[in-house]
Order: C-alpha cells, then sequence, then structure tokens
C-alpha cells in the first residue's frame, strides 16, 4: 500500500506540475530567468517532497505549488506590464564588449571570467576575439554577438542577386505513416503520395522513412533501410 501511494502522489503532483506548467506558458529552458528557474526548482522539490513523506503534507504540498505557480505567473504579467519590475527580477543586460574593447568592469558584475566568456563565443564559431565589435550578456544567461563589419556573411541582396523564396516542408509520411495534418494543410490527398512514391519507385509505404512535401509540390522521400539480418539473407 505505501508503495501505491507514492506512484498516485507522483502522479499527482506530475498533473499539477503539468497544469502550472502550462499556465505559467512555454519558454526554453536555456531562456529562462533566474527568477523562473529558482521557482521551478522549488515546484519540483515540493512535488517529491510530497510524494515520499508518506501521505502526511499531501494537501499542504499541492498549495505550496500552486502558490509558487500562480506566483510566478504573476510575476510573468507584472514583467510585460512594468519594466521597472521586469528590470528587478529579471536584471537587464550588459555589454561586455563595446567597439572591440573587451571592459573588465563588465566581466566582473556578470561574474564572468575570459575562460568561460571565450568558451561561449567558440560555441558559436567565434575563436578570434578581434573580429567581434559587440558582446552582450543577455538575462537568460545567452551571449549575443556582432562580429565586425568586415566579417558579416555576404548576402545574396548584396550581390544584387535574385534568389527564389523558400517555403517550409511538412512531413507527410513519418516512419510508414500519413501525416493527415500535413494533407489538409497542403490541400493534397494520398493519390498525390502514391505519384509521388511511384517515382521514386515505391509503392508500399510502410517501408518510408520519411516523405517531405512543400506548398510547391516539391518532395524528398527516404525509404527506410531493412534490418541488418534480414539484408543478409
Amino acid at each position: 500500500m505505501p508503495y501505491l501511494f507514492v506512484v498516485l502522489t507522483s502522479l499527482l503532483s506530475l498533473l499539477v506540475m503539468f497544469l502550472l506548467s502550462r499556465l505559467i506558458g512555454y519558454r526554453q529552458v536555456s531562456n529562462l530567468t533566474f527568477f523562473d528557474y529558482i521557482n521551478s526548482v522549488t515546484i519540483g522539490s515540493i512535488a517529491a517532497e510530497m510524494a515520499l513523506d508518506g501521505g502526511e503534507h499531501v494537501l499542504e504540498g499541492l498549495i505550496a505549488m500552486v502558490v509558487y505557480g500562480v506566483f510566478t505567473y504573476a510575476c510573468a504579467i507584472a514583467t510585460d506590464k512594468n519594466r521597472r519590475i521586469r528590470g528587478v527580477l529579471t536584471g537587464h543586460p550588459i555589454t561586455l564588449m563595446e567597439n572591440g574593447k573587451l571592459s573588465k568592469e563588465a566581466l566582473k558584475h556578470a561574474h564572468l571570467d575570459m575562460e568561460e566568456l571565450t568558451a561561449s563565443l567558440r560555441a558559436q564559431g567565434y575563436f578570434d576575439i578581434s573580429r567581434l565589435n559587440t558582446v552582450i550578456l543577455e538575462t537568460s544567461g545567452k551571449i549575443s554577438v556582432l562580429p565586425n563589419a568586415g566579417e558579416h556573411p555576404v548576402t545574396p541582396n548584396e550581390l544584387q542577386l535574385s534568389v527564389p523564396e523558400e517555403t517550409p516542408f511538412f512531413p507527410m509520411i513519418l516512419d510508414g505513416e500519413v501525416i493527415k495534418s500535413s494533407l489538409e494543410r497542403l490541400g493534397r490527398d494520398e493519390a498525390f503520395i502514391k505519384n509521388a512514391l511511384a517515382k521514386e519507385g515505391l509503392s508500399d509505404i510502410s517501408k518510408v522513412l520519411i516523405m517531405l512535401c512543400d506548398r510547391g509540390g516539391s518532395t524528398v522521400i527516404q525509404k527506410a533501410e531493412e534490418d541488418k539480418e534480414k539484408s543478409q539473407y
């Protein structure tokens, strides 16, 4: 019975955390502010404690989770409406480099050393710091970079080249299963899929690993590889 109770309380805490996460909204982990991160860790800790305390404080745990979640949601609304509150809760971006010159005071204020900075820049493909004009530490902890004017990649517009517009590809088949929502979005039917597969010498949809299609009708098709054991016979 204690094990069953742990399972039930764990599922209940997961449900509450799911509802709270939907309330707070979608955000990548890398874009969480420090305040959001602390609240997320706290809610998770409460949920874990609630599942393992033997049922003595289930209601109190649920109330605490809801309070933290609602408070986080209220703070998110407040930061959207008030710039001062946003500055207090999320902080402000810090300019680490400007006009090619690093600021020692800014690095100290950001609690960032040169090894951490250069590692972050290398992750973005910048091994030579002299190629950069501006480096900014965002409130999420991500580093934004503006290269020097001569380091920017050349665009077709700068070369006065005419480039056709690209359109997104949508999955028509995934692991041998037709994605009907994509058919409806593109105004296609299964006959279109069969014709496209026939051009590739395929007739069995179940043997298609992936098929992509754009609004112009261009397709990308990859056949599923056969198992190595089957290919030996």
